[in-house]
């Protein structure tokens, strides 16, 4: 159905469904006056919603068991029997109906096999939404729950179709549901905080599998009668990720949503996050704990609903416990901290709700109360009585003993607070030196020569220091120190001077004084944030010197503590910003392009998701943070460029919700170089994908412009590592387009440039293996490119010195699969030795799990050259099945082509060899 219709239908059937029941009829027909199919279909969806409003309103009938309130022979609203009662679906029987809702139907069944016998629940989609975009939405959540296994989930045990209409077997739960558990008078109230910590436990394990539910109700959450908590429906899912955001529900305007527990922003259509479901978490405890929802909220429309939200101030839902006071207060502190209107006011994660939940439980301190010392004494009291009253008769008892010591406390105070200003005065000079001398020194183009002896005189006085003078903050602030000055040295990722060894072994510095902080404050935020940056700094340095193993030993334990930061109640969006930055950090490694990453495309994405979800909670809690809208920029440009293996269209998807996350930045903000980068990093890498896609034409003029911007930074600042080499990688791509269009003196002038960019960077950071190769692929181009204008003399020349240093670098077993790549290829195409470019090829495929179609590809062609025909086909037809299984990608078209030539040939051998 055309969106624009579906859009329509559902605000026609909110409007109505607010109005008298004698009066929808003949609001449908003055509405739809030429359009009777949209009046049957407003008309069938209001009977389903009435429907479903009687169903939920029936009194549940604890005698029975009562597993889903509903029972067999269900009517519908013309009266007629369920037509799935006694149907098969596969080898299931339907008995009975369980439950209707808005999206479908659930039925008890019973699966016979052999002797065997067991009862399931099954999900068929709702008759009158068979022919539109939910059946893809059913599909999803049927998807969605076979990869999901927690505790406190029901299972997807089978599923199929039946007379086209798709269909779900799930666990059978027998027991109540949720809320009918807590309307039990014999149900206490920490019974129901820990049923509902259980809903908790189940919500945060989808939210770390980057899926918002959506639909958090009482109703999908049944209690079996272990007293195990089960969420059950998952008909409103939606992944946190680009290829979800717009489902076909979402654009058709079809948002299912129970009014009363979704959230704000839902109902209103606006982009959610995980605060939504908190919101619905919240509200679920509010009516477990009070035992109905906020009042005045019946009989409302949609404007209504909303605005009463926006000035909703709930009575205490605590009001009628028979409990503390002290106790009560924080329970109506949680619950409504959890239904804020404003997303960013909600606590930051399901885990943070439960985190107060349970300090609740256990007598300490709330963070959604904002007490003072008071509070928190009087929490502590409580939690340790019989100890508190022991200690205060000892302090009494020694009483007469505390004027003795007065005097003698007097000057030793003054001696600490003389020290303690010493080391403030230390404090001050490190802070001016190591942070606001360096920040405004990098500022100045052309300023690297000045940083450089600048670093020296501050790395002599940090080490300077005595450690006998160390308090915590002016430790933190050696460690920061540390940090910055091993940026500063040799990060590739940031504006540094080249010195990557002189950048190790500082940056190991800060790490080690990091721990020992830790050692003894090991929940410290601050140290926890300082540790990670180090070790994320020093993992990038061996990353960018072509070291991705050694740089994984220290991004690993440096994201796993920025997921332990971000999960932190109440850190501002500066902190969850720093979080992802680390976490995207351990994605580079495994899935960034070129020849040193660990080629691991999987992890690499599930990285810059968890990554992109940390920067968008950070953007949810503060809209301003300019630092989290760059981060969510730069996870879709690094989402795209391993999904261009996968999917080419929604590789572009990526590079275009970055370019508008940019775009959302004020005129001021968008010409900052930070953000100009971003910006021009993102269309450098449309413009590759255009080039990879054959429009030569246009990838050029894209990647011109951003050519001029990257020569722009070179040329303010000669010297600056990072620019050079932007530019140098882009020159490599630009050289293909020009060759492509067969402007092969173009091509050789960009390819000079490349040569010089390399030749500089090897200079300033010899034992940098990533320059190295790079400078032999810059000779082997300019090498070709010399021979193809007619100086075949002087190309040959470069071309086999080229040669001679990529076999040198690939030799080694340390060499990273994509150098194996670029020696073998390079030694087949400039005619070299076909055995040793088999031996690359071969070993490039082993270091590879799974191998990629280039890395197989490769092996195919020295295998070829090296005389194994047969092997060759093999490979080549390996080749296209992986092909077969990402159609869409960017490079499928050419790679598909390669492969049927070398497997033509094979078969040619073959005939040959046969005759």
């Amino acid at each position: 159905m055309d969106p624009r219709r579906w859009q329509r239908i559902q605000e026609l059937f909110h409007e109505a469904v607010a109005l008298p029941i004698a009066e929808r009829d003949r609001f449908i027909r003055e509405r739809c006056i030429d359009d009777t199919v949209m009046q049957d279909e407003l008309r069938a969806l209001i009977a389903s919603h009435s429907s479903v409003g009687a169903l939920m309103s029936q009194p549940v009938d604890r005698a029975s068991g009562d597993f889903l309130l509903r029972e067999a022979g269900f009517t519908d609203s013309a009266g007629s029997t369920d037509p799935w009662i006694g149907c098969s679906f596969g080898p299931y029987v339907v008995e009975a109906m369980l439950g209707r809702g808005g999206m479908g139907v659930v039925y008890r069944a019973t699966r016979i096999a052999g002797e065997l016998s067991q009862t399931v629940a099954i999900k068929v989609i709702a008759p009158h939404l068979r022919s539109s975009p939910a059946v893809n939405q059913f599909l999803q959540e049927r998807h969605t729950l076979a990869l999901l296994n927690h505790r406190h989930i029901a299972r997807l045990l089978d599923g199929g179709i039946v007379g086209g209409v798709p269909y779900a077997v799930m666990d059978y739960v027998e027991g109540r549901r949720l809320d009918a558990v807590c309307d039990d008078s014999t149900t206490a109230i920490e019974t129901k905080l820990q049923l509902m910590l259980q809903l908790c436990s189940a919500v945060d394990y989808v939210h770390r599998n980057l899926i918002l539910h959506r639909d958090l109700k009482p109703s999908n959450v049944m209690v079996n009668t272990e007293g195990v908590v089960k969420l059950l429906d998952f008909g409103t899912i939606k992944h946190l990720s680009v290829a979800a955001s717009d489902s076909l529900m979402t654009q058709a305007g079809m948002r299912p949503v129970t009014l009363r527990y979704a959230s704000p922003e839902y109902i209103e259509g606006y982009a959610i996050t995980t605060a939504a479901d908190i919101y619905s978490l919240g509200m679920i405890l509010y009516r477990l704990v009070a035992g109905h929802l906020p009042s005045g909220m019946d009989d409302l429309s949609i404007g209504q609903y909303l605005r009463r939200l926006r000035s909703l101030e709930p009575e205490s839902p605590s009001g009628g416990l028979n409990a503390p006071r002290h106790f009560k207060d924080d329970l109506d502190a949680i619950v409504r901290k959890a239904i804020r209107y404003e997303p960013q006011q909600r606590y930051l994660s399901v885990a943070a709700l439960a985190d107060d939940l349970q300090n609740l439980l256990h007598d300490r301190s709330v963070a959604a109360r904002r007490g003072g010392a008071r509070y928190s004494a009087g929490k502590f009291y409580r939690r340790h009585r019989n100890a508190v009253i022991g200690v205060g008769i000892l302090v009494l008892a020694s009483g007469l003993g505390v004027w003795a010591v007065a005097r003698e406390s007097e000057v030793l105070g003054e001696e600490t607070r003389r020290a303690e200003a010493g080391v403030e005065e230390e404090r001050k000079l490190a802070h001016l030196l190591l942070f606001d001398y360096f920040e405004q020194l990098k500022r100045i183009p052309g300023s690297t020569a000045a940083q450089r002896r600048a670093v020296a005189e501050a790395l002599t006085y940090l080490d300077s220091i005595p450690a006998s003078n160390d308090r915590p903050l002016l430790a933190r602030d050696r460690v920061d120190g540390y940090t910055k000055l091993g940026n500063l040295l040799g990060n590739p990722y940031e504006e540094n001077i080249g010195d990557g060894a002189g950048a190790i072994t500082t940056l190991e510095k800060a790490i080690t004084l990091a721990q020992l902080l830790l050692a003894s404050a090991p929940d410290d935020l601050n140290d926890l944030q300082s540790l990670a940056a180090a070790e994320q700094s020093l993992g990038r340095v061996y990353f960018g010197g072509g070291d991705p193993r050694q740089a994984v030993r220290y991004l690993q334990p440096a994201a796993q503590t920025s997921r332990r930061i971000a999960s932190l109640p109440q850190v501002d969006s500066a902190t969850l910003a720093q979080a992802a930055s680390v976490v995207d950090s351990l994605g580079d490694v495994y899935a960034q392009e070129g020849a040193v990453s660990l080629q691991d495309p999987e992890r690499g994405i599930a990285a810059y998701l968890q990554a992109l979800a940390i920067d968008q909670a950070g953007l949810s809690r503060d809209p301003a943070c300019a630092r989290c809208r760059r981060g969510v920029a730069l996870e879709y440009w690094k989402l795209g460029m391993p999904t261009e293996a996968l999917d080419a269209d929604q590789a572009a998807r990526y590079y275009q919700a970055g370019l508008e996350t940019l775009a959302e930045f004020a005129p001021e903000d968008q010409a900052t170089p930070r953000v100009r980068r971003i910006d021009t990093v993102i269309r450098q890498r449309l413009g590759i994908a255009l080039l990879a896609q054959g429009s030569s034409s246009a990838a050029l003029t894209m990647l011109r412009e951003v050519h001029a911007r990257f020569k722009a930074a070179v040329d303010a600042d000669p010297v600056d590592a990072r620019a050079r080499f932007d530019l140098a990688a882009l020159d490599a791509s630009l050289a293909d387009g020009y060759d492509q269009l067969s402007r092969y003196a173009e091509a050789s002038a960009i390819n000079h440039e490349y040569l010089d960019c390399m030749q500089f960077l090897v200079a300033q950071d010899p034992g940098n293996k990533t320059w190295e190769w790079r400078r032999a692929d810059a000779l082997l181009r300019y090498g070709r490119g010399q021979s193809r204008l007619g100086h075949p003399e002087q190309g040959d020349r470069q071309i086999h010195e080229a040669l001679s240093r990529l076999v040198a670098l690939a030799k080694p077993a340390s060499a990273e699969n994509g150098l194996l790549n670029l020696a073998a290829t390079s030694l087949l195409t400039m005619h070299g030795d076909a055995v040793q470019a088999l031996t690359f090829a071969q070993r490039a495929v082993a270091t590879e799990r799974p191998p990629s179609v280039n890395s197989i590809l490769t092996l195919a062609d020295a295998q070829r050259a090296a005389g194994r025909q047969i092997e060759a086909g093999e490979s080549a037809r390996q080749a296209l099945e992986l092909l077969a299984v990402h159609p869409r990608s960017i490079r499928n078209s050419a790679d598909t082509a390669r492969a049927r030539r070398l497997l033509h040939a094979a078969v040619q051998a073959r005939s040959r060899k046969t005759l």
